[in-house]
């Protein structure tokens, strides 16, 4: 096999996720070209990656765009992880020679044991169609996000310019793709006054484009001063960040992140920074496919609320009756001794940080 396009047409963390499933390909194929296909916002966060020989981007309304040039690159595979109708339109139009659209549904998942998760989807499909293919083994599969040295330096002089030293910031993730799946605002302030005060910690929220993730900020903000914390204290710091590879190289550079279950926490995972993520509507079954030792979470099981998959998650979109809950009984004491396992990790970083220079670096 020498040519591959590989797309998952999903969300940033969905994106980060396929890493696995790209480099099992690579380490199979050595000699084959890989082209990765994914939304313009997520594409940064290939660079680097061994076996990625070019990156392809599509705006999201335009997706079969694409189909001619894909079609006259005569792909041998063309591997198309957790498909839509739009994706087996264009896995159709690409004249490759042999074509894989998997579907992320519960009738796939029957096939399965146990119950994949957001890594085990993207591998089965692989497995399903090369059974004799080598796949590393459950334990050692995570997504991984490489760096150039300059990146890493670029980033931890941000931090000394900020004064942060030695990395000794957690990165607070407020983010999420529905208001249910988001810590509240008073919550995330009481934990940075407890990592303040206690741990000496500095904080960083960075807040994404998202109108409802600034007005959040915002929110969290005036939260952040009715509590009049100490200005001696260590430094609170909220900026815009230009794009996802920085962030990213910000997040390797810190010293956790702590947030929602959302892209920037699998981006901090794939960045080799230790986490501690809040479930509140989704059983982490799925979307948590990492070691909780290093990865801990806040979660609270078996709520009679979550009714749909067998009361494994909750779709609603704004929780009346049920007041929230599953979120807002995941307490800042709880968080803030739940972190501390993770405050108490060496400052080395299990990054992938490659020796080269790349161009247009600051």
């Amino acid at each position: 096999m020498q040519k591959i396009l590989i797309s998952k047409r999903r969300g940033i963390g969905d994106a980060v996720l396929m890493t696995p499933a790209i480099e099992t390909l690579h380490r199979n194929y050595p000699e084959a070209e890989i082209t990765v296909l994914a939304p313009a916002i997520v594409a940064p966060l290939f660079e680097a990656s061994p076996g990625v020989n070019r990156i392809w981007t599509f705006a999201e309304k335009k997706t079969l765009a694409g189909a001619p040039a894909i079609g006259r690159e005569r792909f041998d595979l063309y591997l198309d992880l957790n498909s839509t109708g739009t994706t087996r339109w264009l896995s159709r139009l690409s004249r490759a020679k042999m074509r894989i659209s998997h579907r992320h549904d519960e009738r796939t998942a029957k096939k399965y044991s146990p119950r994949p998760n957001a890594i085990d989807w993207d591998i089965y499909a692989i497995k399903d169609k090369f059974p004799d293919m080598m796949i590393a083994p459950r334990d050692f599969l995570r997504p991984k996000i490489y760096f150039w040295e300059e990146e890493i330096k670029h980033a931890e002089d941000f931090w000394r310019s900020r004064g942060v030293k030695n990395g000794n910031v957690v990165v607070l993730g407020i983010g999420a793709s529905r208001q249910t799946k988001r810590w509240p605002s008073e919550h995330f302030a009481q934990f940075i006054a407890l990592v303040r005060k206690r741990l000496h910690m500095a904080v960083a929220i960075f807040p994404g484009p998202d109108p409802e993730e600034r007005i959040f900020a915002n929110r969290l903000i005036n939260d952040i001063n009715a509590l009049r914390l100490d200005p001696e204290d260590s430094e609170i710091i909220i900026e815009k960040v230009s794009n996802l590879r920085n962030f990213a190289a910000l997040l390797a550079t810190a010293h956790a992140y702590v947030g929602n279950d959302s892209g920037p926490k699998h981006i901090a995972v794939a960045s080799g920074t230790p986490t501690l993520t809040f479930f509140g509507p989704e059983d982490p079954l799925e979307w948590h496919p990492y070691s909780q030792e290093d990865h801990p979470i806040l979660f609270q099981p078996a709520l009679s609320c979550r009714k749909e998959d067998h009361g494994r998650w909750c779709s609603i979109k704004d929780c009346v009756v049920e007041k929230h809950r599953c979120m807002t009984g995941l307490t800042p004491e709880n968080a803030y001794h739940a972190f501390l396992s993770l405050h108490r990790m060496p400052m080395v970083h299990d990054r992938f940080v490659l020796k080269h220079t790349t161009p247009g670096m600051p």
